[in-house]
Parts: C-alpha cells; structure tokens; sequence
C-alpha cells in the first residue's frame, strides 16, 4: 500500500501538467499566461517537480529523469491535438533540463537533508 501512495504526488503533477497542457491557446492569453518566460519558466518549473515526484515513487534517480523527459514527449504530443497550441522541441529541452536538475539536486543534496526532508522525499 505504502509504494502506491508514494506514485500519488507524481500522479497529481501529471494531472496538473495534462490539464494545462488542454488549455486552449487563447484562453492561455485571456488568462495572462500566453508570455513567453512564463511559458519557459512553467514548463521548467513543472517538471522539476514532477521528477522530484517520481523520485520519490521510483527511488532512482536515472528512472525519475527517464520517467521525467518521456512524460515531456507525451504532453507534447498531446499539445499537437490541442486547439490553438504548438508543439516544440525547446519545451522537451526545457523539460529535461528541469529533470536534470531535480537529479542533480537529490544526487547533491540528499546526504546533507535532515532526517525529517529524507523522510519525506523516500517514505
């Protein structure tokens, strides 16, 4: 029971990711999102967050990024069939690069986090 609780907080940022990812393109510019750095930073920021959730289902860092970056291909594909929204390959760059970092980030500074932040990010 324990492992499929801990796939939750992925599947949420999945959901979140899919959801957005269905927003049209002008109701993405009515809704002050359409600018191009909160774009690039969201697409970053979001899968950053999503390869910290995996990590904490997965338990490795190379499946979390691998996990990561083939979620980026699938939400841009499904932006191919969204009305009014494009597909590029800078949005699965940014993607991984923000699963890197994540893997950087636990690589780095999982042996320094207190025993309370280790808990939360493996149990």
């Amino acid at each position: 029971m324990k492992k499929i609780v801990n796939w939750i907080p992925a599947i949420i940022a999945m959901v979140v990711i899919f959801v957005l990812s269905s927003v049209t393109g002008g109701d993405l510019n009515a809704a002050g999102l359409g600018k191009p750095f909160l774009h690039t930073d969201g697409h970053f920021v979001m899968f950053l967050v999503l390869c910290l959730c995996y990590y904490k289902a997965a338990k490795s860092i190379f499946n979390s990024i691998l996990l990561t970056v083939m979620y980026g291909i699938l939400d841009e594909t499904h932006q191919i069939f969204t009305p009014f929204r494009q597909s590029h390959f800078v949005d699965i760059f940014v993607d991984s690069i923000g699963a890197l970092i994540a893997g950087v980030l636990i690589w780095k500074l999982y042996p320094i986090l207190s025993k309370k932040l280790k808990k939360l990010l493996i149990n």
